[in-house]
């Protein structure tokens, strides 16, 4: 996948866009040249280019990758990677995890971007270095360095040939997430509160920036009315859903902005890979059953929402979780 040659008049490490500036979060440029992705990818120890990428990459195809992972270019006498990266908007700094052996992200942070009704995240993690003038809550500005690439990781040890930056953009299920950990029978501590990859649901980074090109007016809403409906859920809801609450432009009958939505049932729009897309409001007549499958088109061996047990819809445990976070 190839884009147009970018403007020369578009600074180095940047794509305007008129939501704000939007940054490729590293100074290797060969993504904004439209050069082929080998040049800025890392793939696995697999070798396989497409092990870099978002979606159904790993695995086989059995396994969801989160976000995509961004070559090093620049590197110490030692071999270890210095290429500083930067912020790939404005945006808040919500969550620093400066301690390798806490996280398989390694070293990470994530910052929080208000978009015009949305809360995005971006996440940049194995970092060997988080940038020393940051803490949480500061704001930061596109470009701005974050931090220099690196390898670390609790849970696997990556070599120095394959340094990355593992990058996301995508939207955080519940501000109750540390809650609804503690009621589960994990035996580990959550050490990320509500930005724990588990609450994470991460779209294509790469898709977006192409977007952003070729629509320089492009807002992250417009991009997302493009992504494809997958399934189709009733859901019920005890209490108002933050997850609508913190993203009311997803919310398609909402009589106003300012007002938070309301308890009882909503029909709610997927995508494949489980971002709750579009939300309508079908009132609050007590529930015959917490949730009903109204349609499916899609569903991906690697998220796997839905079970078709002899011909009949149902959800899966994954599903169950995801409903289980947005009603938390």
């Amino acid at each position: 996948m190839r884009l147009p040659f970018a403007s020369i008049s578009v600074l180095l490490f940047s794509l305007t866009v008129s939501a704000g500036d939007l940054y490729w979060p590293t100074p290797n440029d060969s993504f904004l040249k439209g050069e082929p992705q080998e040049l800025y990818l890392q793939p696995t120890s697999s070798g396989r280019l497409e092990s870099a990428l978002w979606g159904c990459t790993r695995n086989g195809g059995a396994r969801f990758h989160e976000g995509i992972d961004l070559k090093a270019t620049r590197w110490s006498r030692s071999g270890e990677s210095t290429d500083p990266i930067f912020a790939a908007m404005a945006g808040e700094v919500v969550h620093i995890n400066a301690i390798s052996g806490k996280s398989n992200y390694g070293k990470y942070m994530v910052l929080r971007h208000l978009k015009a009704g949305l809360e995005v995240y971006t996440l940049y993690s194995h970092l060997s270095k988080i940038a020393e003038n940051l803490k949480i809550g500061d704001n930061v500005v596109g470009g701005q360095e974050i931090g220099i690439m690196g390898r670390s990781s609790a849970g696997y040890r990556i070599p120095k040939s394959r340094a990355h930056l593992h990058f996301e953009i995508g939207f955080r299920l519940t501000r109750s997430f540390d809650k609804w950990y503690r009621q589960q029978d994990f035996t580990t501590p959550n050490e990320h509160r509500s930005w724990n990859g588990m609450n994470l649901v991460g779209l294509d980074p790469i898709a977006y920036y192409e977007h952003s090109t070729n629509n320089p007016d492009t807002r992250m809403h417009d991009y997302l009315a493009n992504e494809n409906i997958a399934f189709t859920i009733h859901a019920y809801f005890k209490n108002s859903p933050d997850f609508l609450n913190r993203n009311p432009s997803f919310f398609l009958n909402n009589p106003s902005s300012n007002a938070d939505a309301p308890a009882g049932w909503y029909r709610i729009q997927f995508t494949w890979y489980g971002l709750p897309l579009q939300w309508t409001y079908l009132g609050n007549r007590e529930p015959q059953q917490p949730l009903i499958i109204e349609e499916v088109i899609e569903d991906r061996r690697c998220r796997n929402f839905i079970s078709s047990e002899n011909e009949s819809p149902k959800p899966t445990r994954n599903l169950e979780r995801l409903i289980a976070l947005l009603r938390s």
